[in-house]
């Protein structure tokens, strides 16, 4: 990673705010700061391919819009479940089915959030073969979504970050 050490410093005590006092802005204001080069990695994570930017409820939803901004890819907002009321949508936003969407979240650990968020689209027809996050803290070399067919692609690692503890 470009600055790796600063950096990793820096989204780390970020990481230890979210950890100590539940803050997922201080993270995500770390990401998304306009010269951070973190975020354009994160754009260079985009697949070619492309079509829509599914940001997860509620971390992923700032970074996916960001995202978005930058690349001018659309973004929707998957919700954990669907509404009950109003739209009564699982996403909102432009229509899914036959369309490529490249997930979006924060932070992931055993991927829970968003397999369920992969299988919902699925079945409303989207072509869902990657998620791009943050931070990626499941155990070094494995893939926690590998039993739903998904690529993780992380800005930063669990790895990186005990690295740059150490």
């Amino acid at each position: 990673i470009a600055g790796s050490k600063d950096t990793l410093r820096r989204v780390l005590r970020g990481v230890t705010l979210l950890q100590e006092r539940n803050v997922r802005v201080k993270l995500l204001s770390l990401l998304m700061d306009l010269n951070m080069p973190e975020r354009e990695q994160m754009i260079d994570l985009v697949p070619e391919g492309t079509e829509l930017l599914g940001g997860l409820e509620l971390g992923g939803v700032p970074i996916a819009t960001v995202l978005s901004a930058r690349t001018s890819l659309p973004a929707l907002f998957v919700r954990k479940q669907a509404k009950t009321y109003g739209t009564c949508k699982l996403a909102e936003g432009q229509s899914v089915a036959g369309r490529r969407v490249t997930l979006v979240e924060d932070v992931i650990t055993t991927g829970g959030a968003v397999r369920d968020a992969t299988s919902a689209l699925r079945a409303e027809g989207a072509i869902v073969e990657t998620v791009i996050c943050a931070i990626d803290r499941s155990p070094e070399g494995e893939n926690p979504l590998a039993d739903v067919g998904l690529e993780v692609r992380p800005v930063l690692t669990k790895a990186m970050l005990d690295q740059a503890r150490g």
